[in-house]
């Protein structure tokens, strides 16, 4: 390998966790997460529960009526101590 060539290879190798950095700082940012306590409603903005867990697997759960209720955490959307399911309460329910 020529010394221009070995050169290249090194600062490019220092360049590209710089690039990708600077990717991430412009990105969008992560979306907000519900956590235990926070108040769940559904999509026309009826309380519904309380956030008893979210699951590594993408399930927030809560308990209403003495049952066991989950939703997907694709669905879910947290604003402040407030997350949002865009599912109905029927469709959760059900």
């Amino acid at each position: 390998m020529s010394f221009r060539i070995m050169m290249l290879v090194a600062a490019t190798a220092t360049l590209v966790p710089d690039l990708v950095r600077a990717q991430d700082a412009t990105g969008t940012a992560p979306a907000a997460l519900p956590k235990k306590g926070f108040v769940l409603k559904d999509r026309d903005g009826k309380k519904i529960g309380t956030v008893d867990m979210v699951s590594a697997s993408g399930v927030v759960t809560f308990i209403r009526d003495m049952r066991i209720y989950r939703v997907p955490l694709a669905t879910v959307t947290t604003s402040g101590r407030t997350s949002t399911t865009s599912l109905s309460w029927a469709e959760i329910r059900d």
